[in-house]
């Protein structure tokens, strides 16, 4: 199973958090979140474009170790690409 999730973000925005065997007894991964409602959870997201270094949260500064779901790839002085890891907690 790991294999098949492999911290895949999914087009919805989550991380892979299920695997779903399908009828031809492949698997893929899945957001059991988002499923049925329409949001891409069966859908791995599009890759975003590169930022030279990788992508730093705006706030507390640390590096993204996983594909973030969403980031401005503009580099920043430094050369890395802004998004939020959530580390001021969520609205």
């Amino acid at each position: 199973m790991e294999a098949v999730l492999n911290q895949t973000v999914m087009a919805c925005g989550h991380v892979a958090n299920a695997v779903e065997a399908l009828a031809d007894g492949s698997r893929r991964a899945v957001c059991v979140i988002c499923a049925g409602l329409g949001r891409g959870a069966e859908a791995p997201m599009d890759p975003q474009p590169d930022s030279p270094n990788g992508y730093r949260c705006a706030y507390c500064k640390r590096v993204a170790t996983t594909p973030v779901a969403f980031a401005d790839a503009t580099p920043d002085r430094d050369g890395y690409g802004n998004h939020y890891d959530g580390c001021r907690g969520w609205d």
